[in-house]
C-alpha cells in the first residue's frame, strides 16, 4: 500500500491462526477500510457487505467479488445473507463483519451495533476478533472518497473472544464486550 501513499502499521494483540474461522469485527470509518483489512488479516474469509457498493465503479470491481452481499432494505436479503455467512463459517471460512451496519456520520464514533455477528458466532462457536481502525477516516473520507490523501493507517487487531460460553442470552453482552474494546481503543489512539 506504500505506493498508494499509505502506510499500514498494524499491531497485533496475539498471532491468528490462518486455518481457523474467525468472525472479524471493524469498526467501519472509510472507504480504505476493506482493501486495507485485505493486507491485515490472514487466511481466507469472506466480507459481508451492502450490495449498493458493486454499484460504484471504482468500488464495485473490488465487491464484484464480494461474497455476502446485503440488501439492506429486504428481510429476505438479509437473511439469506446470514445463512450463507453460517454456512462459510460451518465450512471453515472466516467473515468479516462490520457491527455498525455502515459508516456512521459521526466518525470516528462508534454507532450501535447490529446483532448479527453476535448472533452468528454465538450460534456457530466461532470467536469474534474485535478490530479498531484508527486512522483511515482521516485518509479517506467517507463523504469526499476520491479526495484522499497519504497518512499512516493505524489498526489494531484484538485478541479473539471465544464464544464457546456464550448462549442465545448473551448476544447483547458479546456485543458490549467488542463495543467497548474499540471505543477504548479508540479514545486511547486520540480520536
Amino acid at each position: 500500500m506504500i505506493s498508494s501513499g499509505v502506510i499500514v502499521k498494524v499491531i497485533y494483540e496475539t498471532k491468528l491462526d490462518p486455518d481457523k474461522p474467525y468472525i472479524y469485527c471493524p469498526n467501519h470509518t472509510s472507504y480504505l477500510d476493506v482493501p486495507l483489512l485485505r493486507v491485515v488479516l490472514p487466511g481466507y474469509y469472506h466480507y459481508m457487505g451492502k450490495v449498493e457498493l458493486l454499484k460504484n465503479f471504482f468500488f464495485g470491481i473490488f465487491f464484484r467479488t464480494m461474497d455476502i452481499p446485503v440488501d439492506r432494505s429486504s428481510i429476505m436479503s438479509a437473511h439469506r445473507a446470514f445463512v450463507r455467512a453460517g454456512e462459510d463459517l460451518d465450512k471453515g471460512v472466516g467473515v468479516v463483519m462490520f457491527p455498525e451496519g455502515s459508516i456512521t456520520d459521526d466518525v470516528p464514533n462508534l454507532s450501535e451495533f447490529k446483532p448479527g455477528p453476535f448472533r452468528l458466532a454465538i450460534k456457530h462457536n466461532v470467536p469474534i476478533v474485535p478490530i479498531t481502525i484508527i486512522d483511515n477516516w482521516k485518509i479517506m473520507p467517507d463523504n469526499k472518497p476520491l479526495q484522499g490523501r497519504p497518512g499512516v493507517s493505524r489498526i489494531i487487531v484484538h485478541e479473539p473472544i471465544d464464544c464457546t460460553e456464550f448462549g442465545k442470552d448473551d448476544i447483547e453482552r458479546l456485543s458490549d464486550m467488542v463495543y467497548n474494546k474499540l471505543n477504548d481503543t479508540l479514545k486511547r489512539y486520540g480520536n
